[in-house]
């Protein structure tokens, strides 16, 4: 974008002192499945796993490592400023043995008593007698000293506890213990033990709050009380009373039970929480998952079409939790739903390594999207009172996510997109070299600058005067972001600097980019602007004078395409130049400006508002207007793109910018700022259609930087694709360092495999294949640091990043594996002009250095200066280069180059990296798995620092390996039935001219690799190998049978065997289970009553594994031989809420199975009545109720249950029985089986006759809606007046008002309900009416009506701003307001003002719906005054969701650090 891009081009410069060298850190910890292989084709050609290799980041050994991954330690020393005053040669010797602690075996504890003088000392624990592994303040690894200030000579006890790493002493801590009649089965000694240690209390966080757990206690009552200090003198009992009672507690069963001990309030408090998972007002987070990545969670994969149903799964403990919820926000409708979800698993693996013992359940919903748009979704889980909310983690990139116990909005995305939206054949093809126009080349001398034109406030401020460069010089201001230069930094960018580089240097050099492999170039702005970067339009339809002439573009783009490369332009449609036509801000031009009068024809184009001495034209006259320039930048004021003239100008008339540049030859736009809010929501559509019309292949490439920005404009309507800058992130944060440009991750270096595989992952599964097969993947742009100076290691500045040998030379390194991921992965690879050469520089703009010709000095002396001769000297020049010789050898004719082996076309730099580029992007043109190939990752080994991935296609395939380690590494890499198993490929890249490349073989589906480091292979089958695989199977059917499951298919062509897939859900997350021969398996030993759903793959012979066959699903069962309705064969029952019916008793009879003692598993019974004379099996008036289990009754099992019947009447009962989880009943009355089809010939016969109560209870009065919202609605109303003979109240509800209503509830214990099947925005219809307890009604309530809507939430910004605020400073909140209520403008900086309420402190309420996500910042009225950080460094928008909460009142208190252009920052 600009050359001082606010949100990305200011440097944070972050500097952490301590005492002793910080520990790395590891990346959080997440749960990791099983490896699942998802069936290829079908719905999910593109389904992507993680693979099971995936160790945890091996840290250096000087790195600090956590106690839980380390043994016990065999020293502890208390290391600190203390050491000298205990005998120690000097101070932080974690080696001195005089300050040592014992290891005491009855306390499990390390401990010491030292006598130290008066004084202040700060301590730490350091293990093993070195600093490798040591614990500070918070029991942190490597944390913070801890202080310790004596007023007097004293004793002081230390204490280090390994279990938990706290390391303490009873000077700065609370010494507790919980002594009970408990501590003997800890280990002590005895009971009631105060200096027994086994119970002590621990607060390593530092919030007066002690605890202990253990799960050592057995099941008993028990008892227990707080000691301090070791011993009885200070204790505190119930209630917190100093030597009060004893604290009773019971231990129910197997668990663990937690003490708590508040310091200041002295209570203790005892709780116990079961070890198996219980509905129990307690959530087990360790059992909460969900992985947008992997079928078993999410089905399809990725991006779908409207109308496509996708199923989400929840992973929780089995029985732990009573309720799971999914909350979907619909970005286009800007609203949101909730979708109650039911267990679809119960009782199966968790399918997780790291808990191969525990039982889960799964739970499912399916949605349905109508229209193209993005939906965010999260997971509300509930067990009783509990809640715990789970998302996305802060990456956002999908996968594993986190759970908490407050709500985050981090939703996952799914995008929604419209069907016709499909890729650019020949974007797909693509490979980009970006071109900035003025450093490129000099094509020509007669249109370079001479410095004396007139330019913004230049003649008056020489500031804007031009300055003429040689094109050795480096940019005006290339230093500004330099840490420690060896001179200093004097100078600053100010677009001023030309260098004359312009299209005809382009267009001598086609030829050069033809032999890079190039084919689309994309130029940074061309047309007339006021600065070197032409971000500041002066005139649309004018190539700018300094780059040469509109001939001149329609020249380069037939020679162009003459060699087949697309020009694709940069539109800039935001903002244009305060010094153009348009705006005329310093009067250069002879039509009326927008700022030079209100009179202007373009005056309706901007935003003008009121100030005093502006630098514009008002109603009141010349200097009383200012205007809104985009980020605070007043050379580019900001256009109005609702105005219908702007519109005809961008697109709109059929003689458009968008039009007019695409008939002179553009084949495409990249579209600056796409996403900047001014745009209105039907602006890129609209202009989407006018290009469309004008070239219906021409690509819209939208400059969108991150996830959320990509993501709506990538759903058909408007953009075609995006600039990947979440590439470039994944790549600095594997190969080197995530630098400042507003990803969750910046600062982030050396990051593992696995989150690199994450990203790329996270990218296929958010865009649709129409902008995924395109997407602009670049390594670095004018925005940003050149890649090779982002991977070399040392300070940003020259000495250590260009004039260092071995830093460039590793940094070269990094930039080659790069390259190579580059130009394996699918989209288009985008090459930054220079990088194929290793040009380096930092960011913008160090960033625009010139390209390094060998003719720099006379490059305008090239002949094709002579206009006359350029279409003959172009040809001239042509160059047909073989592929093999890009590889091997490159020599090229027609242009100058350097020798045998050097870089044609007269391109300075290193040659070594051009043919790696060169041979990267022939090997990408030869192989169209590299185009069009779908990626998964085989192989993400954290530990070595390697991964593999595999591009294929039906036809071809690839295998890239890569090292990112400093020492060689041996790779083994599971091939995962994507290829054969004795495949056998050969590295492509690292090919000897004239000699034959090496082999490597697959053996048993693992292809084994040593490589050196730093390094990287492609590998590529040998092409007289099979590796196209067989069809998919047909007819795939599933016949269920006592613990087991027959399969049967139709077989496929070419099939030699075939392999077994099953999962525990529908649609994915299916594991290998097994092999056959031929067209049928049984799959034996399961669990009875359990669905089980099955695909299968044909293998031929070689070992290629072909697509899934259609699913089949199945749940066995063991097979009932008889049954009946045993007891009684008739009732009579007094109509009761009280009192039941006669228990009624059923046998059931399974051979070889009920003979066995007790209840038979899986064996399900129900009791039920109905209309006497129907079909129990289809009649709806038939109700059901649970049958237990009562006895063994010979070779039966026998049942009971009873009834309670709620009308009077002559009804038929019967018994029912089901094996499989109730997918099928089996009927029985009296004498036995019931034939399907009809109703039973002998079923029980009851008769419910009134009681002597027939009067109904009075009608429930003022019924209303307490609440509605899309969680529920809720009901209250009065109790009936007899509310003594009331037995409770059923709740009505109906879509329509009054009625017919249907009975959702019968509240018993209360006069209110809550309503949670609802829909968001429906509305629904109530009435009560009361039971009493004969059954009899009252007549209905008043009908209360309840509407599922948003509730508004009212909020409240409290802000403290620093000190060094102007005075009387008017603060304002800017963001995306225009979400709450009011009007409220968007990313207005001095739209909306807080009121002060104190010295730097203000306040603003506002209102909005709930569930409302906004992102906002605070300024003092204009952007040139936004908040910074604390270290004056540009920080991420703030983020909200407004929350209902218990009143609707949510109070939000920020405190801002800095303003950007107030003291102490700058700009």
């Amino acid at each position: 974008m600009k050359p001082r891009r606010f949100l990305h081009m200011l440097l944070l410069l972050s500097m952490l002192l301590s005492l002793l060298p910080l520990p790395g850190r590891a990346a959080p910890a997440t749960p990791q499945g099983l490896q699942q292989e998802a069936p290829e084709g079908g719905d999910a050609t593109t389904r992507l796993f993680l693979p099971a290799v995936q160790a945890g980041v091996a840290p250096p050994t000087s790195l600090i490592a956590p106690a839980a991954n380390t043994p016990n330690p065999t020293r502890v020393t208390i290391a600190g400023s203390l050491q000298s005053e205990l005998g120690c040669p000097g101070d932080w010797q974690p080696e001195c043995a005089a300050t040592g602690l014992a290891f005491d075996v009855g306390d499990d504890v390390w401990q010491g008593v030292f006598a130290l003088p008066t004084g202040a000392y700060e301590y730490k624990a350091a293990l093993n007698g070195s600093w490798t592994e040591n614990y500070g303040a918070n029991a942190q690894p490597g944390g913070a000293n801890i202080p310790l200030a004596l007023s007097s000579d004293a004793s002081v006890k230390f204490y280090y506890d390994h279990k938990s790493n706290w390391i303490t002493d009873n000077r700065t801590s609370t010494i507790a213990t919980v002594p009970g009649s408990f501590q003997s089965e800890l280990g002590c000694a005895g009971d009631w033990q105060p200096d027994c240690l086994r119970s002590w209390l621990q607060d390593p966080d530092g919030d007066g709050i002690y605890t202990f757990s253990t799960d050592q206690i057995p099941v008993g009552s028990y008892e227990g009380k707080v000691a301090l200090n070791e011993s009885w003198d200070v204790n505190y009992g119930e209630g917190g009373a100093p030597g009060g009672p004893n604290l009773a507690f019971t231990v129910p069963a197997a668990g663990a039970v937690t003490f708590s001990f508040d310091a200041a309030s002295k209570l203790l408090t005892i709780s116990f929480r079961a070890s198996a998972p219980s509905p129990d007002n307690n959530i087990e987070y360790s059992g909460l998952g969900h992985n947008s990545h992997d079928t078993l969670y999410r089905t399809p994969f990725g991006a779908v079409n409207p109308g496509d149903a996708v199923t989400l799964r929840f992973r929780t403990y089995a029985n732990d939790v009573t309720r799971v919820r999914v909350r979907v926000w619909n970005a286009t409708a800007n609203a949101q739903s909730f979708l109650d979800m039911t267990r679809a698993a119960v009782n199966v693996s968790c399918y997780d390594a790291a808990q191969p013992d525990k039982l889960c359940d799964y739970w499912q919903a399916t949605l349905t999207p109508e229209a193209p748009t993005t939906l965010y979704y999260r997971f509300i889980v509930q067990d009783g009172t509990a809640t715990a909310y789970y998302d996305d983690d802060d990456f956002r990139n999908g996968g594993w996510g986190e759970a908490r116990a407050s709500l985050r909005d981090n939703g996952y995305a799914i995008t929604v997109f419209d069907p016709d939206f499909q890729p650019i054949p020949w974007m797909q093809n693509a490979v980009v070299y970006q071109i900035f126009p003025d450093r490129f080349r000099d094509g020509r001398a007669n249109n370079n600058p001479r410095g004396n034109e007139p330019r913004y406030s230049y003649p008056t401020n020489p500031l804007d005067q031009i300055v003429v460069k040689t094109w050795s010089e480096l940019p005006e201001g290339f230093c500004r972001a330099y840490q420690f230069p060896a001179q200093p930094c004097t100078e600053q960018p100010r677009g001023r600097d030309y260098f004359g580089g312009d299209l005809r240097g382009i267009l001598q050099r086609l030829p050069y980019l033809k032999a890079l492999g190039v084919n689309v170039l994309y130029l940074n702005p061309v047309f007339d602007a006021g600065s070197n970067h032409a971000y500041d339009t002066q005139d649309y339809y004018k190539i700018d004078p300094f780059f040469g002439s509109n001939k001149e573009f329609q020249q380069l783009a037939q020679q162009a395409e003459r060699r087949g490369i697309r020009i694709v332009l940069d539109g800039v449609f935001n903002h244009v130049s305060s010094d153009s036509a348009y705006f005329d801000r310093y009067s250069h031009f002879s039509e009326v400006g927008a700022c030079e009068s209100v009179d202007s024809p373009y005056r309706t184009w901007f935003f003008f508002r009121a100030q005093t001495g502006g630098p514009c034209a008002g109603p009141n006259g010349p200097n009383t207007m200012t205007y809104d320039a985009w980020f605070g930048f007043d050379s580019l004021p900001v256009l109005d793109k609702n105005n219908p003239a702007v519109r005809s100008l961008i697109y709109a008339d059929p003689h458009a910018v968008a039009r007019y540049w695409l008939t002179m030859g553009a084949a495409g736009w990249r579209l600056d700022v796409m996403g900047d809010p001014s745009f209105p929501a039907d602006f890129w559509p609209a202009f989407r259609d006018a290009v469309k019309a004008t070239k219906v292949d021409a690509p819209i490439i939208g400059e969108l930087w991150k996830k959320f920005e990509v993501l709506p404009q990538v759903l058909g309507n408007s953009a075609d694709t995006a600039m990947n800058y979440r590439f470039r992130n994944a790549i600095l944060g594997f190969f080197g360092r995530v630098d400042d440009k507003g990803f969750p991750d910046d600062g982030q270096s050396d990051q593992p495999p696995s989150l690199f595989a994450e990203k790329l992952i996270s990218v296929r599964e958010d865009y649709p294949d129409a902008a995924y097969y395109t997407l602009l993947n670049l390594l670095g742009s004018h925005d940003t640091q050149r890649i090779l100076w982002a991977l070399t290691p040392g300070n940003r500045n020259r000495e250590d990043r260009e004039f260092n040998a071995a830093n460039l030379a590793a940094g070269k390194q990094r930039l080659m594996l790069a390259a190579a991921v580059q130009m394996t992965t699918p989209g288009a690879p985008t090459i930054y002009y220079g990088d194929e050469v290793a040009l380096t520089g930092d960011d913008d703009p160090d960033d625009r250095r010139t390209f390094p010709w060998r003719d720099a000095s006379t490059q305008h002396a090239d002949p094709l200066n002579n206009e006359a001769t350029v279409e003959a000297a172009t040809v001239e020049a042509e160059i047909d280069l073989d592929a093999a010789d890009v590889i091997d050898d490159v020599e090229v004719s027609g242009l100058d180059a350097a020798g045998k082996g050097g870089i044609p076309g007269g391109a300075g730099g290193d040659a070594t990296i051009w043919r790696h580029y060169a041979a990267l992007t022939t090997l990408r043109q030869q192989h169209d798995v590299f185009r069009n190939g779908a990626l998964s990752f085989l192989l993400t080994d954290d530990a070595n620092r390697t991964l593999a991935y595999l591009m294929r296609t039906p036809e071809e395939a690839a295998v890239v390996a890569i090292n990112r380690n400093s020492t060689p590494q041996t790779l083994a890499i599971p091939l995962n039935g994507k290829l054969a198993d004795n495949t056998c490929l050969y590295d492509a890249l690292n090919r000897v001219p004239r000699k034959e490349p090496t082999s490597y073989t697959a053996v048993d589906g693992v292809l084994t690799i040593t490589l050196p480091p730093l390094s990287v292979a492609i590998l590529l089958p040998w092409a007289d190998q099979d590796i196209v695989a067989p069809p998919a199977p047909t007819a795939l059917t599933a016949n269920a049978g006592d613990r087991q499951i027959t399969l049967a298919w139709n077989a496929a062509a070419d099939a030699a065997s075939y392999r077994i897939y099953r999962s525990p859900v529908t649609g994915g997350g299916y594991v290998l289970v097994g092999s056959s021969s031929g067209a049928s398996y049984t799959d034996a030993n399961l669990t009875n009553a359990q669905a089980y759903y099955y695909v299968v793959k044909a293998v031929d012979a070689v070992g290629n594994v072909g697509a899934a066959s259609n699913e089949a699903s199945g749940a066995p069962s063991y097979q009932i031989g008889w049954a009946n309705l045993q007891w009684p064969p008739t009732m009579e029952h007094t109509i009761s809420t009280l009192n039941r019916t006669p228990t009624v008793y059923g046998q059931v009879w399974i051979d070889g199975v009920t003979g066995q003692p007790g209840a038979t598993p899986t064996l399900q019974a129900q009791l039920g009545f109905g209309p006497a004379g129907s079909n129990p099996a289809t009649d709806a008036g038939w109700r059901w109720v649970d049958a237990a289990f009562n006895t063994d009754a010979g070779n039966n099992d026998e049942f009971m249950a009873s009834l309670l019947p709620d009308v009077i009447g002559s009804f038929d009962y019967v018994y029912r029985y089901s094996t499989n989880g109730g997918r099928a009943w089996l009927y029985a009355d009296i004498n036995g089986p019931v034939a399907a089809g009809g109703p039973p010939p002998n079923p029980g016969k009851l008769t419910v006759n009134a009681s002597g109560d027939v009067s109904a209870p009075t009608v429930p009065a003022n019924l209303r809606t307490v609440n509605g919202s899309p969680a529920g609605i809720e009901l209250a109303w009065d109790a009936a007046s007899d509310d003594g003979t009331v037995y409770g109240y059923e709740v009505r509800r109906s879509a329509t008002t009054g009625g017919p209503y249907a009975t959702l509830a019968l509240v018993t214990s209360a006069t209110t309900y809550t309503d949670v099947s609802v829909e968001e925005d429906g509305v629904y219809f109530y009435v009560v009416r009361a039971v009493d307890a004969s059954f009899n009604r009252s007549g209905d309530s008043n009908e209360a009506t309840g509407t599922a809507a948003l509730r508004t939430v009212t909020v409240t910004f409290n802000v403290t701003t620093p000190g060094a605020t102007p005075a009387g400073a008017t603060v304002y909140i800017a963001g995306a307001l225009n979400r709450l209520d009011g009007g409220l403008p968007e990313w207005n900086p001095g739209g909306v003002s807080l009121t002060p309420i104190g010295p730097n402190s203000y306040t603003i309420t506002v209102t909005g719906k709930e569930g409302v996500q906004i992102e906002y910042k605070y300024t003092l009225g204009v952007w040139e005054n936004v908040e910074k950080g604390v270290a004056c460094e540009e920080i991420g928008n703030r983020q909200l969701t407004l929350a209902y909460g218990s009143n609707g009142q949510q109070t939000v208190n920020d405190s801002v650090a800095n303003w950007r252009n107030v003291a102490p920052c700058g700009n």
